[in-house]
């Protein structure tokens, strides 16, 4: 069946979405193109209609190729079809800009974790640099004053000189 389909086919990344996002390189059936959607900013952008012939990328999954389906009572709609701002025909150029977007996308999440982890970090260092000075204290109160009692020296500067 996939044979006999007329539809152009081309590259375009595929969002997957588990624990986090990230986008996959995959083949495509390009239903249609919609050009120059202007934007609030005054800028404009060119939609692709696209239909990936894989849904899920699971290993446990079934994997039936999906192909479009056209709408018969419109002919010009596509029920099963995904919106994409990037489609090429290259593969290797598909792969640049899926490296380059899943690296915007983990780098983000990436700082966050950093900062979040930094901010522990600095609490902890500075709960334990409050506990070591209260140590000190405690021992510079408790067994400087006994030592000095029972030894027969001089103190000095926070030293005892035993004779």
């Amino acid at each position: 069946m996939r044979d006999g389909l007329k539809y152009p086919r081309a590259y375009a990344l595929m969002l997957v979405k588990t624990n986090f996002e990230f986008y996959v390189v995959s083949p495509c059936y390009v239903i249609k193109e919609i050009k120059n959607v202007f934007k609030s900013d005054g800028t404009s952008e060119s939609y692709f209609e696209v239909v990936f012939p894989r849904k899920d990328l699971n290993l446990f999954s079934r994997n039936e190729e999906i192909i479009p389906e056209i709408n018969p009572s419109n002919p010009i709609e596509c029920t099963n079809s995904t919106f994409v701002n990037f489609i090429t025909c290259d593969y290797k150029e598909a792969i640049e800009k899926r490296n380059r977007e899943n690296f915007s996308k983990i780098s983000y999440e990436q700082f966050d974790l950093v900062d979040y982890y930094q901010e522990r970090i600095n609490k902890l260092e500075t709960e334990e640099i409050v506990k070591i000075k209260k140590l000190i204290k405690a021992y510079n109160t408790t067994y400087e004053p006994e030592l000095w009692k029972n030894t027969s020296g001089t103190y000095r500067n926070g030293m005892v000189f035993i004779k």
